[in-house]
Parts: C-alpha cells; sequence; structure tokens
C-alpha cells in the first residue's frame, strides 16, 4: 500500500518529533516565565530544567523495550534539555558563583561563636 505525502506527515515520527519540539520550546518558556516573575532563584531553576531532562531520560530508558521510537525521542529531547540547561546556567546565569558560594559555605569548618567559655 502507498502512502501519499499527505499520509506521510501524519506518521508517528513526524508528530512525535513536532511533539518533542513543543516540550523543549515549552520547557524554554517556562523557564523564561520564571525568570521574569521572579518565582525562582538561580540554582531553583537549573535544578527543575535538570531534573525535567532527567526524568525526560529516565521515562525513554523505561520505554526502550516496547517503544523505541518514542523512547529515542524521549531521551533524545532529555539529553537537549540538559545541554540547554548547562549553557544557559554557565552563559546567562550566576550560578557558577552561586555554586562556588555554596560549596565554600558547606565546605568551610564551622567557627564557634565568640563569647563562650575558653
Amino acid at each position: 500500500m502507498e502512502t501519499r505525502p499527505s499520509q506521510s506527515l501524519l506518521t508517528g515520527r513526524t508528530l512525535f518529533r513536532t511533539g518533542l519540539a513543543l516540550v523543549i520550546l515549552s520547557v524554554t518558556f517556562l523557564l523564561r516565565y520564571s525568570i521574569e516573575q521572579g518565582w525562582f532563584g538561580p540554582l531553583a531553576r537549573v535544578g527543575l530544567a535538570a531534573a525535567a531532562g532527567a526524568i525526560m531520560i529516565g521515562t525513554g530508558l523505561a520505554l526502550n523495550q516496547g517503544r523505541r521510537l518514542y523512547a529515542n525521542l524521549l531521551q533524545g529531547g532529555g539529553a537537549a534539555i540538559l545541554y540547554l540547561t548547562a549553557f544557559a546556567a554557565h552563559r546567562w546565569m550566576a550560578v557558577t558563583q552561586a555554586c562556588k558560594e555554596k560549596l565554600a559555605e558547606i565546605m568551610s569548618p564551622s567557627r564557634p561563636t565568640s563569647g563562650g567559655n575558653g
């Protein structure tokens, strides 16, 4: 049975790719909106975006046996979100400085308060 060009446009691959592009765009716009509204700090935004990418990769790995195409697209989309998250964190946000400050705070030895006994 031959497929016409109009039918091949509506096949699974094209719809999956379009849906994946829309998911990536929606995550991008949600992060942008959260920045404009001041909902989350830089570390929280990066953490949430990285979690979304990791969830997509994990879901793709879980579905790898039954729905291979869908699983591969989820894994690719998750990797794209992780890449864009790392790029944005490094390039546009002050995340690297915030991470350095947080690590310094965690790694510094606790100092005794002044005014104690001896």
